[in-house]
């Protein structure tokens, strides 16, 4: 099967290094698997960083790249939009991000069916009835959790699949602790820009009266 997945970017994200990995695996069971992401799409991002700014736009009219280098053999292929001049035909196109959804509906039948890869109600990436309006368009929808689930049932009225996120065995694995001074230590997720059903500080201090049994030491990595 061919597959497209389009990316907004490519960065150091956790949707970007999700979608590298499911790309990888795909391919692995002999999917035919490519990776869009836009040339152009940095430079209309703005932060509150100057610095980020100017090389956001300097470095596509360089012709440098501003790519990570995930390790796969995906074929990744910059376009400078997505359209049908663009992406090749292929059985299946999977939007992973709000704004790319309007450009994936234009796109001609012959580039596969469409499909909409949720893994967060993105209101804080855009104006929110311009969000809202993705999900209501006539796709396959794919969600991650069962909130989301709901969420675009209820909300949007939508048909959705329910794919939860898998678990690398070789990387995520139980290991038993030789050091038996009673301390445990808790990672907790946590991203500056993205909002979360529950805080870091929420859950740093749920951890903490929870584990009355010993004390907890809370380690905070940016996503």
């Amino acid at each position: 099967m061919r597959v497209s997945f389009l990316l907004p970017t490519i960065s150091l994200a956790g949707g970007v290094k999700s979608t590298f990995e499911l790309a990888s695996r795909l391919q692995a069971k002999g999917h035919d698997v490519r990776i869009y992401h836009s040339k152009y799409k940095n430079v209309f991002r703005r932060s509150g960083n100057l610095k980020a700014n100017v090389k956001n736009i300097v470095n596509p009219l360089l012709g440098r790249s501003t790519t990570f280098d995930y390790g796969t053999s995906v074929e990744v292929v910059q376009v400078p939009v997505f359209s049908d001049r663009h992406v090749d035909d292929a059985d299946v196109v999977i939007g992973t991000w709000w704004e790319d959804i309007y450009p994936m509906m234009r796109l001609s039948p012959s580039k596969g069916r469409k499909h909409h890869f949720i893994r967060h109600y993105e209101v804080w990436g855009g104006a929110a009835h311009k969000v809202d309006r993705v999900y209501r368009f006539r796709n396959s929808k794919i969600v991650i959790s069962t909130w989301l689930k709901e969420l675009i049932e209820d909300k949007f009225h939508q048909p959705v699949s329910f794919c939860p996120n898998g678990v690398d065995r070789e990387r995520f694995f139980f290991s038993p602790k030789t050091d038996i001074s009673g301390k445990v230590t808790i990672g907790i997720l946590y991203k500056s820009t993205q909002p979360s059903p529950v805080s870091t500080g929420e859950g740093c201090e749920g951890a903490n009266t929870t584990l009355s049994c010993a004390p907890a030491q809370a380690k905070l990595h940016d996503q």
